[in-house]
């Protein structure tokens, strides 16, 4: 690889900030009503500095040489945000928010933009100054790639079949005491290895934020959970088989990771700066394919608050010969990003090698999702029958087919009753009933229940039962 080079672009990928919770689930403790904590707000805040002095100070070695500002920045394609809006709530977006903040905070008080109107009267910009970044919202029923493993069931097929290993079960019995400690600090819920991601989190949470729980809590005790964790969800997330569909997370983000590093590499593309605000699986994935966290200890298992992954695209002093610099800093305790070898090479590869190395193994459509998943019914998976190449942001054109579906299936509906070849009565409205309800649903982000869950509280369950009763009711009179 060349000695002398120069940055002309990056990916980042990172991990929200601190949050807070309750906890409304009596057996799992999963989270709800998640926030963003003013901690992990200067967290993200902080990473976001670092970023700017390293790729938008003009004093930097690893300087991108655009001094726009960012609304000209992002008006260009130059600057790019994006923001999972799925199983945390706002936390990722609110972290993405705080991070663009760190890069381009409030402008010089004696800089704040003013305007004059015809009557003579000057308003300032509000807030200080504050700068508005546009950061892209992407929502996991609308777009797969960042969340690829919710109502995935080949997914969950391959997480219960690592819960009945021998492996993990000897897992869980090697560790039957230290589980059965946790009931005193977690209130007696259960307490097996399957759980354990939601009580560390639990812990953690506590002993950040309640100072007479972490002054009891005895040494080693969150450590240990911590351990645990990492070993529950790298086996449940990473394989070292880049086909595997435990690798789903990193493989459905693969495709965006691919694009962004081929726009910045091509001199004809504006991109020079691009962040993706995450969750912790998709990283934990990732670095699995990559063969980093399997060739350094340290990077097995959770990420940190905060953490954040690089990818540099560089090319030598000729602007030729375009490679990836792989740079990491694992939370707040990292002063600064620390290069890390790429397939038990070096941290440095090419972008050629780079990209057919992990291009195999990406999710570049829809269907290739569903087929993975072993689906045809959810996240839009019924529309890739009529479009095999829809790429994995089509999940809303999907739902727009199935609603204009519904369009025309009501246009018959009351052309039939116009022409009068269907009554309408208590039947008639029914119908209608059954065939408006599958609209009228709850299910989104990571509260989706998985394919083929159904509760008796659901509208389109209710409806169809009722209807279904009420024909049996007819045909028995």
């Amino acid at each position: 690889m060349a000695t002398a080079s120069k940055v002309i672009g990056v990916l980042v990928l990172s991990l929200f900030g601190d949050r807070i919770a309750t906890y409304d689930d009596p057996t799992t403790y999963r989270m709800s009503s998640v926030n963003i904590t003013t901690l992990g707000q200067t967290q993200e805040y902080r990473l976001g500095q670092l970023l700017w002095q390293t790729y938008f100070n003009h004093t930097s070695l690893s300087y991108l040489g655009d001094p726009s500002p960012i609304s000209a920045l992002v008006a260009s394609g130059a600057v790019r945000f994006d923001a999972d809006m799925g199983g945390q709530g706002h936390v990722i977006y609110d972290s993405a928010v705080a991070l663009s903040q760190g890069m381009w905070p409030p402008v010089n008080i004696r800089d704040v933009p003013s305007i004059t109107l015809a009557n003579g009267s000057t308003i300032k910009s509000p807030l200080g100054g504050f700068r508005f970044t546009s950061i892209n919202q992407i929502h996991p029923w609308d777009d797969v790639s960042l969340e690829g493993w919710l109502e995935c069931p080949n997914f969950e097929t391959a997480m219960q079949s690592f819960y009945s290993s021998s492996g993990f079960r000897q897992v869980e019995k090697d560790n039957e005491e230290f589980l059965s400690s946790l009931s005193y600090w977690v209130g007696n819920r259960s307490t097996s290895l399957s759980d354990i991601k939601n009580l560390y989190d639990y812990l953690s949470i506590r002993y950040i934020h309640d100072a007479a729980f972490s002054s009891v809590l005895p040494s080693g005790v969150l450590n240990k959970a911590r351990q645990l964790a990492s070993y529950h969800e790298s086996g449940v997330y990473t394989s070292t088989d880049l086909n595997s569909t435990h690798n789903v997370p990193g493989r459905a983000l693969l495709p965006k990771i691919l694009n962004a590093i081929e726009g910045i590499a091509n001199k004809s593309n504006p991109l020079k700066f691009y962040s993706m605000s995450l969750s912790h699986q998709p990283l934990m994935s990732l670095l699995s394919m990559m063969g980093v966290s399997e060739s350094y200890a340290n990077l097995t298992g959770l990420f940190s608050q905060a953490g954040s992954i690089a990818l540099e695209v560089r090319t030598d002093n000729d602007g030729e010969n375009p490679f990836i610099q792989f740079l990491l800093k694992n939370g707040t305790s990292d002063p600064h990003y620390s290069g890390y070898a790429l397939f038990g090479g070096s941290p440095d590869i090419s972008v050629s090698k780079f990209e057919s190395m992990l291009q195999p193994f990406g999710l570049s459509t829809l269907s290739s999702w569903c087929g993975l998943c072993g689906t045809h019914i959810t996240r839009g998976c019924g529309s890739t029958r009529a479009s095999n190449n829809a790429d994995l942001s089509s999940v809303a054109a999907g739902l727009m087919g199935a609603g204009a579906t519904l369009f025309v299936a009501l246009m018959l509906v009351t052309l039939c009753v116009m022409v009068g070849l269907l009554k309408v009565g208590e039947w008639g409205k029914r119908l209608g009933a059954v065939i408006v309800a599958p609209m009228q649903h709850s299910r989104k982000g990571s509260n989706v229940k998985s394919g083929g869950e159904q509760s008796e509280n659901d509208d389109e369950v209710r409806l169809a039962r009722k209807w279904e009763d009420d024909q049996g009711n007819a045909s028995a009179g």
